[in-house]
């Protein structure tokens, strides 16, 4: 009885296991976005902190953002009144540092995660600011949570390369600006092709978008374009984040469009 066990078992090690195995990679592989989602939900805003608390040094970011949003005070100015500012994808909410006095904020959030370091966040640098609400939800989808032509100002930081469809996105954030709104963009780009950065992120791409759902060679400068914004005051600014031998992510797409 044993040695027919033995034989029973050999051949479901040597004849189905593998066939098991095959079958597990294939639904591993079907589900792979599902994976990703859940475990960037899970996850998401741990590395959002280390990465904005260790790796990108706040001297350099601040800088490029204090440019980025002077301009929001000028608009207060112009409009006579505080901003309704949103901001899609705003990880732990650290920008709200740069938002002009009494800015009424909403906050569109696809990590639930995140609402706790939000909070945090808007007491130790969102004191002059409101918050009026956090929208769980992605930017594609904007329609089901956000109103038509409600916003001064919507910014996009770091969070074009993250979009399941860009092109849906960038068309969600006009469409809930007013007339006159203001777009506020920064985010990392691949910089001038064929040069040694772009080579080198074609090469990380593949594994870096599998793995966290971030595209390093996201071109949306004409994206902005064609959903219908003008006035386009944008740069591809080359600004090494760590040194001048960092060899990739030292281009940023930076500036403001209007609708």
């Amino acid at each position: 009885m044993g040695a027919i066990d033995s034989d029973i078992l050999l051949k479901l090690k040597n004849n189905f296991l593998p066939l098991g195995g095959v079958v597990l990679m294939v639904i591993i592989l079907a589900k792979r976005r599902r994976i990703l989602h859940v475990c960037r939900r899970a996850t998401g805003p741990l590395v959002l902190v280390f990465f904005q608390s260790f790796i990108f040094p706040k001297k350099t970011v601040h800088a490029l953002k204090r440019a980025l949003f002077d301009t929001m005070r000028m608009q207060t100015e112009r409009l006579g009144r505080p901003l309704e500012i949103v901001e899609i994808g705003a990880g732990t909410g650290e920008n709200f540092l740069f938002f002009p006095e009494n800015s009424q904020v909403t906050i569109v959030e696809p990590m639930e995660g995140c609402q706790k370091y939000i909070q945090k966040n808007m007491q130790t640098f969102g004191k002059h600011v409101t918050l009026k609400a956090i929208k769980v939800g992605f930017g594609e989808k904007m329609d089901e949570i956000l109103d038509e032509g409600t916003f001064d100002a919507a910014v996009l930081c770091e969070v074009l390369c993250e979009t399941r469809d860009t092109k849906k996105f960038l068309e969600q954030t006009y469409r809930i600006l007013k007339p006159g709104g203001k777009l506020y963009v920064m985010q990392h780009a691949p910089g001038k092709k064929h040069g040694m950065e772009y080579r080198l992120m074609s090469l990380i791409n593949p594994v870096w978008k599998a793995a966290t759902t971030c595209n390093m060679l996201g071109d949306y400068l004409p994206i902005i374009k064609a959903v219908g914004f003008t006035d386009i005051d944008m740069e591809h600014l080359e600004k090494p984040l760590f040194s001048n031998y960092w060899p990739i992510i030292r281009t940023r797409l930076i500036g403001r469009a209007t609708k």
